[in-house]
């Protein structure tokens, strides 16, 4: 299955509320991943994806549609010499090799195209 990790915009908002407002999906993460998921909660989300430099958020782009997310997501204090990588994939695009791709790529702040 090809798809491309790239950098949030406003405009994957539908796609990312169409994909993300599962309760299988909130239940596997974090309780900042709320259920359900509005498009206030995608917009936040956006906005908070897009404002570090270098990008360290990126959106997982199948057929033109944000179908999951994946970052790295640096700590601080004691554990400041340490990340935390956070995933999620919509459920239609399960099993496909899509997360194992994305984790082991090397693809910075460019465009990432598998």
């Amino acid at each position: 299955m090809h798809f491309s990790l790239r950098p949030f915009t406003i405009n994957d908002l539908d796609s990312l509320v169409k994909y993300a407002n599962n309760p299988n999906i909130a239940n596997n993460l974090t309780d900042k991943f709320p259920y359900p998921y509005t498009k206030e909660n995608g917009k936040m989300f956006i906005e908070f994806a897009t404002k570090n430099t270098p990008t360290n958020i990126f959106a997982i782009d199948i057929n033109g549609e944000v179908s999951g997310g994946i970052g790295i997501h640096p700590q601080e204090d004691v554990q400041r010499k340490n990340a935390e990588l956070g995933y999620w994939l919509a459920e239609p695009f399960l099993g496909n090799g899509i997360i194992t791709k994305a984790i082991n790529t090397n693809c910075g702040i460019r465009i990432c195209k598998f």
